[in-house]
């Protein structure tokens, strides 16, 4: 039963943030207020904002100790944020709408990172946090397309972002989440993070000149002729689903290359461009990329954070860098490119991305099997090489590794553990109920067995 309510929990808090951060920039950027080519530059300078927002947790978090501090911290950015978005929903002057929005989109960001760090805190424990992912992007898209419709008053809209927020923060508020971040040495991880932060700014660049292009479009029409926020945005759905399911399989290993299929797909989107006949297929292949993209960095960067030093920066690192390439590429007027520049760069951004997928053994499928002389040493070994061993064999993560030091070392409570390792309780119980999954003991004493067989080197 706690199983299922920390699933639910994980769906509604993933599900109400995005919904909130999809609807927020278009209730205020969109105004008739505001003119056309301020809602362009307000789009760009929003992202900003929103990468701020999302780097400020990792610096709130490294000063901020205690589950109380962290706390307040979270319901500072609640405030601000609600406030900020109330502001912009009722002003008429485009300045201060301007102003609230930024300041809604950089607590957004803030709170934005929170919801990603405990996505990847429940990778961490073995919880599918790849379907919870799916279900709830798909839950948002579709209350989206439901409650703020591309075209007429969305009279419902303001009640449901309410509900949301409010949901949001019961979650965020309830309780907290924490990783003991790693060696970034270990296992190659650092290699694996610059790897999978150059293949998130290629998707970015993908996804940027059709997106560049339709964006100016839908301004300059008035939202008419071209919308985004028409029936093809639903296509996301089965990509999201399909790929949050796909992550339950050897550990993530097909993401990667379902997301550079469809990537190498959305070459099609420079060719059909110039055909207007060809709108709504471009619109949904345009859907369906950006959804394989948001996949792709969630679930790489939720799986790479805990075994970083900085987990709390690592888990939501996809996010300001597709930003990022997003903001320079609009700022360079890389939409403005002729349709075979951009098609000649999205094929050499094609080759880099196969290239450094293949460096760091993306484009494997065979699982890592542990090596004979980690599974069955043939020799006594030490302890620190019996714990290295059982940490190979069962793939934990450097904070599982420290507590089961304690678990079969010492006879300790979880109390007098957690204040030695300097964490809550809550989370020595957390990483316990890992451990034991993983390993498939059932207690303590089954983990002090496997501990010293690693020992005798059996």
């Amino acid at each position: 039963m706690s199983k299922i309510k920390n699933h639910i929990g994980a769906v509604v808090m993933f599900a109400a943030f995005m919904f909130l951060y999809m609807t927020t920039y278009k209730v205020s950027a969109v105004r008739d207020f505001i003119p056309p080519e301020q809602q362009e530059l307000s789009y760009y300078i929003y992202q900003i904002f929103l990468i701020a927002g999302y780097l400020s947790f990792a610096l709130v978090r490294g000063i901020v100790r205690g589950a109380r501090g962290r706390r307040c911290a979270a319901a500072a950015a609640l405030f601000v944020y609600g406030a900020g978005t109330l502001c912009a929903l009722l002003t008429r002057s485009a300045s201060v709408c301007f102003a609230a929005a930024s300041l809604a989109m950089l607590s957004l960001g803030h709170i934005g990172a929170m919801v990603y760090y405990r996505m990847s805190c429940a990778l961490s424990a073995g919880r599918k946090a790849g379907a919870v992912m799916g279900i709830a992007f798909s839950a948002a898209v579709l209350m989206q397309y439901l409650f703020q419709p591309p075209t007429g008053s969305a009279p419902l809209l303001p009640y449901v972002m309410l509900i949301s927020f409010a949901a949001l923060g019961c979650v965020l508020l309830r309780s907290d989440a924490e990783l003991t971040g790693g060696t970034e040495a270990e296992g190659n991880v650092g290699r694996a993070v610059v790897c999978a932060v150059i293949v998130t700014a290629a998707f970015a660049l993908f996804n940027s000149f059709y997106d560049g292009y339709i964006h100016q479009k839908q301004i300059a029409t008035g939202y008419t002729e071209y919308n985004v926020f028409q029936w093809p945005r639903l296509t996301v759905i089965p990509v999201y689903l399909a790929l949050g399911f796909l992550d339950g399989v050897k550990s993530g290993k097909y993401i990667p290359i379902v997301s550079l299929c469809i990537m190498a797909a959305a070459l099609m989107q420079s060719v059909l461009i110039g055909t207007g006949e060809a709108y709504t297929l471009n619109m949904c292949l345009f859907y369906v990329t950006i959804a394989a993209s948001i996949s792709y960095y969630n679930l790489v960067f939720w799986r790479l954070a805990p075994k970083t030093k900085h987990p709390e920066l690592t888990a939501v690192l996809g996010r300001p860098v597709a930003a990022a390439a997003e903001v320079i590429l609009g700022f360079a007027h890389f939409s403005e490119l002729s349709m075979t520049a951009a098609l000649a760069l999205d094929i050499v951004c094609l080759v880099l991305v196969i290239i450094v997928m293949a460096v760091n053994g993306d484009l494997t499928l065979s699982a890592s099997e542990p090596s004979a002389e980690v599974s069955a040493p043939s020799k006594a070994v030490t302890p620190e090489e019996a714990l290295d061993a059982l940490q190979k064999r069962f793939t934990l993560t450097p904070a599982e590794t420290k507590l089961l030091r304690e678990l079969v070392t010492t006879e300790d409570k979880q109390a007098v553990i957690a204040e030695r390792l300097g964490v809550k309780v809550g989370t020595v119980q957390y990483h316990t109920t890992s451990i034991y999954r993983k390993t498939n003991a059932s207690t303590r004493a089954g983990l002090s067995s496997l501990y010293h067989d690693a020992l005798r080197g059996e």
